[in-house]
This record gives structure tokens, sequence and C-alpha cells, in this order.
């Protein structure tokens, strides 16, 4: 068995927005993930990476009512190669398939012990078995 986990801690770029896939809601996030490091003359620097996530079911209504731009959150899930055509040209690129949420804080204040989200994968397109 093969294994797909990321797990992600940042600030939401933007409030959630939600679609509907057929019968599915589904809703799309950005995460801000920043690295902080001292280079050897002493100069601090700051990178930023930014993650496209994906909530679907439950879990996006819930991120659609939960959670808001700059909100410290944690993050686990699944990494997914999407594919979509534009203009007719095809591109490609990674999403995380969320699985868990935690809300840590809210846009600077701390969220307390955290309001914590499992999608129990009943809307999920197939169930995993986690090998551990």
């Amino acid at each position: 068995m093969d294994l797909n986990r990321v797990q992600l801690t940042g600030r939401l770029g933007g409030a959630p927005r939600l679609r509907d896939v057929g019968e599915r809601r589904v809703a799309s996030l950005r995460l801000a993930n920043d690295r902080r490091w001292r280079s050897s003359d002493g100069a601090t620097h700051k990178e930023t990476d930014w993650y496209n996530l994906t909530a679907w079911g439950s879990l996006a209504g819930i991120c659609e009512t939960l959670l808001h731009t700059g909100d410290r959150v944690y993050v686990e899930g699944r990494l997914r190669l999407s594919t979509y055509d534009r203009d007719g040209a095809t591109h490609q690129g990674h999403e995380i398939v969320l699985e868990r949420l935690i809300l840590l804080a809210r846009n600077g204040r701390n969220a307390g012990a955290g309001h914590e989200v499992d999608d129990l994968a009943e809307d999920d397109e197939e169930v995993e078995e986690i090998p551990y």
C-alpha cells in the first residue's frame, strides 16, 4: 500500500469559494505557508509557499461557515494532480484534498482549543485504507 499524506499549517489567503459539482458541494481555498531562516551573514529571510486546497461534501459546507481570510489552520489531506483545459491548452496543478481541518486562530486571534473537523469520507471518490 502506498502512502499519500500531506500535513500543513498556515493562513488562508481568502474566503473559501464554494460551487456545486453535480449534487456535491466543493470548496476551494488557498493556504499560505511561511518559512523563515537566518543566513550565515545574519540577515533574516522569509519565503511564502501557496497551496491549493479542496474540500468536498459536508467538509466544504463547514469550511464555508467556519473559515475566513487570514485564519490560521492545520490541514491534513492527500496530494492530487488535477488537469484542466483553458483556452485550448491543457494545464496541470497539484491540490491537497482535505480530510481533516483544525482552526488554530481566527485572523490573528486565538481560537482556544481549536475547532477540529474530520471528513468522514462519506462523499469521497474513493476510500483508502491507511496502513497504520
